[in-house]
């Protein structure tokens, strides 16, 4: 082993101990944000920019899709929560995570895909009700 083995091991331990701090940091800033976000009462309207902040993928897909008669593609639901500024996340893509929720969404039956090609999701019956 040279002495160069042990330096670069450390100084990996080093860099992942910063990482990981910042990363906690961060989780930890994310949470005060959404209570201070949550803080704000009453319904966001439909027409605000910030109509999805306090819903998750799920949510904002199911309320964007009350609103419409039109089967919607994936590109169309990210364009349409982004504009909405639904939290996507910052690890996985938007189109993967919204095509994990519409798939979840089609599991459960709130949603199903209108063609073959599963290229164009519309609520169910099921997805019509609201809570």
């Amino acid at each position: 082993m040279s002495k160069k083995e042990p330096k670069a091991v450390l100084k990996r331990e080093s860099t992942l101990g910063f990482l990981a701090a910042e990363y906690a940091e961060s989780a930890a800033y994310t949470t005060e944000l959404r209570r201070a976000i949550d803080s704000f009462k009453g319904k966001i309207p439909e027409d605000s920019p910030y109509r999805y902040l306090r819903m998750d993928v799920g949510e904002a897909i199911l309320s964007f899709l009350r609103t419409t008669t039109q089967p919607q593609t994936i590109q169309q639901l990210i364009r349409e929560l982004q504009s909405g500024a639904c939290p996507l996340g910052a690890v996985k893509s938007a189109h993967e995570i919204v095509t994990k929720a519409v798939n979840a969404l089609v599991r459960v039956g709130q949603v199903r895909w209108t063609d073959n090609s599963k290229t164009h999701v519309a609520l169910t019956d099921k997805g019509k009700k609201t809570i």
